[in-house]
């Protein structure tokens, strides 16, 4: 007979207080750095970039489903809400999205560089390890996330589009997927074309890929992640989560997409010492907000239907 899938079966992985619980606490976050960075650079002869970032993405789906459950943050997190559907739905969405806008950014941004050219010399360097090189891409690419970030929450019709991303009641390993295919096509017109024109390799584009992939499954995730440096570097899950408050004025921060360095410059890093990050997330001042795909692709040209509605069922 087959064994049914329970909650309570769940709970039988739970990781009791104890050493292990706080090595998993402490150290899962930087280790997975070691593991999946460095087992790239050792196949990186042998599988190229994107194979082995697409690799990763793959492994870590039934891995943080059951990190998830040994030390969660927030146990009512766990556990489909009728949003694990419309994640995946959303990010098969993405693909052809990216699909489409991505190499045609790359095209048109090629032609520039080679109607700029004036010789064989590229600003980009070269030499440098290919680890390197992705840090560089990631930290340039960043500070144009960073900005187009902002944007999304402080302009009115860029919001209408990041909504969807921030209509979330929960954080967990995948809902980063939560993202208006139209916010995709708008993220690949930032960022590439400057990175190409000042001539990034391919394989650095690639290292960026691998650690951004390893980054952004901890971005989301429902984990127990103690407090380190590694919250002052990367857009780490503790400070991630304040990004996700549902007083939008304290949302207002940690916009960076892989790394926070612009944040730290720019004044929007967040992380108190005294309190946690709320536990109760998703967009306040609109009850009526669609969750279901279908209106959540359509909720930026019903923007001030739903606005009414909302208003209308708080009176």
């Amino acid at each position: 007979m087959a064994l049914a899938i329970t909650k309570d079966n769940w709970a039988m992985l739970r990781v009791p207080a104890g050493r292990f619980r706080q090595f998993m606490v402490h150290g899962l976050y930087p280790l997975s750095f070691v593991v999946f960075v460095g087992g790239a650079l050792a196949l990186w002869d042998r599988l190229d970039g994107v194979t082995i970032g697409i690799g990763i993405v793959l492994v870590t789906v039934p891995i943080f489903f059951l990190l998830e459950r040994m030390v969660p943050w927030q146990e009512r997190w766990l556990g489909s809400k009728g949003d694990v559907g419309v994640d995946i739905g959303l990010s098969m969405l993405a693909i052809p999205a990216g699909v489409i806008a991505e190499p045609g950014v790359q095209l048109a941004t090629i032609a520039l560089a080679a109607a700029l050219a004036t010789g064989d010399e590229v600003l980009w360097p070269t030499t440098w390890p290919v680890l390197a090189q992705g840090v560089l891409a990631m930290v340039l690419a960043d500070f144009f996330r960073y900005w187009l970030h902002r944007g999304l929450h402080r302009v009115p019709a860029l919001w209408r589009l990041h909504a969807t991303h921030h209509s979330a009641k929960r954080l967990y390993f995948y809902n980063g997927a939560r993202i208006h295919p139209l916010e995709v096509v708008l993220s690949a017109l930032v960022g590439s074309p400057v990175l190409l024109l000042l001539g990034v390799t391919p394989e650095a584009l690639a290292m960026a890929f691998v650690m951004g992939r390893v980054i952004g499954r901890f971005q989301h995730c429902n984990l127990d992640i103690g407090r380190s440096w590694l919250d002052f570097v990367f857009s780490s899950p503790r400070n991630h989560r304040w990004h996700h408050s549902m007083d939008l004025d304290e949302a207002s921060c940690n916009y960076g997409g892989d790394i926070v360095l612009w944040d730290h410059v720019f004044g929007t890093f967040y992380l108190p010492r005294d309190k946690e990050p709320p536990d109760q997330i998703g967009i306040g001042p609109m009850a009526d907000f669609p969750m279901g795909i279908g209106g959540l692709l359509l909720s930026p040209f019903r923007w001030s239907e739903i606005e009414r509605a909302s208003s209308a069922s708080t009176d």
